[in-house]
């Protein structure tokens, strides 16, 4: 289940309960290290330059990924106070794992790019980074509550997104660390609250440029040889306009596209001139299109720790991987989260025009001319006074209804989801199930439904850019994304949500944060790139090698779906590229579970 580039650790509290733990992780480890009393501590795989680590007589502090402090820093900061909360402002995206007198206290990042999942291995709680590894050590079998669940579209809610599909191997929220005391008892504690959306616009866009600057200076402070995309557009120009600042070689890439009318190329070349990078174009005849690599046999990996959302594109992540590597490049700098943090959604209405009913009139106006509401939709949709709690029974019993249709606004504190038209009515009854269960204990992220939203879809790209991260290490380069580290989360969110958006602007935090860094012409771009010409010409390309994969499915052998549904949806006319978003979720699943089978 894992090569020589897969990096991965699990950290044991420091007793004698934990020896028998240590012995089942040590076969698959090649390193090794032990708490002050010589116990072992951290066991894994990770190459010299993903960790820093100090000890004293009585604590011990690793931080694994990358950060923005030296060794002898991390050794000064542990003897001085020797509290773990003293490297939380520490800059850059890493694990931290520390040992203070017997105690273990293991958090990954509030964005959950970086995460925490534990079990009870050998009588004792143990933490790991990847919750296959805490499986395959207890012998878990697949939860299939939490795998019908994962066939919903688009995503699945907070609480129930970030469940283990293993049985006995839990999730530490991306807000909490794990906690193992002495005696090898575990216990969650909060460490990180979304802030409160109070700064005004100059000042919060001040905190994004510092805090963006930094994080993007943490990949960059070690000179070589950094790539990056360069989309063309707001997220991806201003990660390389800062790189190139730095004391790094930064060389660009961008995709060729399909569609002839697709301007992003046309903007990235123009965007590489002035901010002076070394620019690539992936010519389209030679990547790997859309739905690549998913018929059974054709040998790509996936990550056994959870069904991939970025499936379709599993292919082109591991190309680029390959590219990228050939240009000497030790990291590769991507754009996700930007649209989850910048771009306001429309559920900041709701709030809104209940606090300041008049002030909100005309930007609820202009919104609703540009997404043609219906009135009557509108006021429905304010008039809602349900908690979050409530919004996931009422989603649990939407779950097998079909698509709404027409337009209408989206209020809801998530996006709607539903399971598609194959699932079975046992898969469609232990989701909803299980989200009845979440529903009895979960709490929102914010009290308002904007920040609460913003806040989980900036998680749900986490998530997948945590598993991408492990694609492209496969290849040779590992993905960094900026954008999501803890620091520039908290600034972005910290702006007034009113500031945040309004009719036909586009992610101003952002754009006032760069101004003076990013050419003018790129933060004052109003189009977007589309990529349905991709999605369709990937889907012709691959529709026999997917109907194959459906042909003896792994999903329906467990009885959650109706294979030959899907094979249905794979011969007929898709009039729009959005009716592939209810596919993705089962191919995620699908090749997950084909993975799974494997030797």
């Amino acid at each position: 289940m894992q090569s020589p580039r897969d990096s991965w650790f699990a950290a044991l509290p420091d007793c004698e309960r934990a020896r028998p733990a240590a012995l089942v992780l040590r076969p698959s480890a090649r390193c090794v290290l032990n708490h002050p009393s010589g116990r072992p501590w951290l066991l894994g795989s990770w190459s010299p330059h993903e960790i820093l680590h100090a000890r004293t007589r009585t604590a011990a502090v690793a931080l694994l990924g990358l950060a923005g402090i030296t060794g002898e820093e991390l050794s000064r900061k542990l003897a001085r106070c020797g509290d773990p909360s003293a490297f939380d402002a520490v800059p850059g995206s890493f694990h931290l794992i520390a040992a203070l007198d017997g105690r273990l206290r293991v958090r990954g990042t509030a964005s959950g790019v970086r995460r925490v999942w534990h079990a009870c291995v050998a009588g004792v709680t143990v933490a790991a980074d990847r919750g296959e590894v805490l499986a395959r050590a207890i012998g878990a079998d697949i939860d299939e509550r939490v795998l019908a669940a994962r066939l919903v579209a688009p995503a699945l809610p907070h609480g129930l997104s970030d469940l283990s599909p293993w049985r006995g191997v839990h999730s530490v929220p991306a807000d909490r660390y794990l906690l193992a005391e002495r005696d090898g008892r575990g216990s969650t504690v909060r460490w990180w609250s979304a802030p409160d959306p109070v700064l005004p616009l100059g000042e919060g866009a001040r905190e994004v440029r510092d805090a963006l600057t930094a994080a993007v200076s943490v990949r960059t402070r070690l000179g070589g040889t950094v790539s990056a995309d360069l989309s063309g557009g707001m997220d991806s120009t201003s990660l390389c306009a800062i790189a190139a600042h730095g004391a790094a070689r930064v060389v660009s890439v961008v995709e060729e596209p399909r569609d002839p009318e697709h301007e992003d190329i046309l903007w990235a070349a123009r965007a590489a001139r002035q901010v002076d990078t070394e620019h690539r174009v992936l010519a389209a005849g030679s990547r790997p299109m859309m739905f690549a690599g998913l018929a059974p046999g054709a040998g790509e990996w996936t990550d056994p720790e959870l069904p991939f959302p970025w499936i379709r594109g599993r292919q082109k992540l591991a190309h680029l991987g390959e590219v990228v590597a050939g240009s000497g490049a030790r990291v590769h700098l991507a754009g996700h989260g930007g649209d989850e943090l910048f771009s306001l959604p429309v559920a900041h209405l709701h709030g809104l025009v209940g606090d300041r009913p008049l002030a909100s009139l005309r930007r609820l106006r202009g919104y609703r001319a540009m997404g043609r509401w219906p009135l009557t939709s509108v006021l429905a949709g304010l008039r809602d006074r349900s908690t979050y709690r409530q919004s996931l029974r009422v989603g649990a019993d939407l779950l097998g209804s079909p698509w709404p249709r027409g337009q209408r606004p989206d209020f809801g504190w998530s996006i709607e989801g539903r399971m598609p038209p194959w699932a079975t009515r046992v898969a469609v009854q232990a989701a909803r199930a299980l989200y009845g269960e979440v529903a009895g204990e979960v709490e929102e992220l914010a009290a308002d439904r904007a920040q609460h939203r913003a806040l989980h879809e900036a998680r749900l790209a986490s998530a997948a850019v945590r598993q991408a991260d492990r694609l492209m290490r496969r290849h040779g380069v590992p993905l960094e994304v900026p954008l999501l580290d803890d620091s520039v989360v908290a600034a972005a969110l910290a702006v007034r949500i009113e500031d945040r958006g309004a009719p036909h602007q586009f992610k101003p935090v952002l754009a006032e944060a760069m101004r003076g860094i990013v050419p003018g012409f790129i933060l004052d771009r109003r189009s977007k790139g589309e990529f349905s010409a991709e999605v369709y010409a990937g889907f012709r390309a691959h529709r026999a090698g997917l109907a194959e994969l459906f042909a003896d499915s792994v999903l329906a052998r467990r009885g959650l779906i109706d294979d030959r549904l899907v094979r249905e949806l794979l011969v007929s006319v898709h009039h729009a590229p959005s009716s592939f978003i209810q596919l993705d979720p089962t191919l995620a699943c699908e090749s997950w579970l084909r993975t799974l089978e494997e030797p």
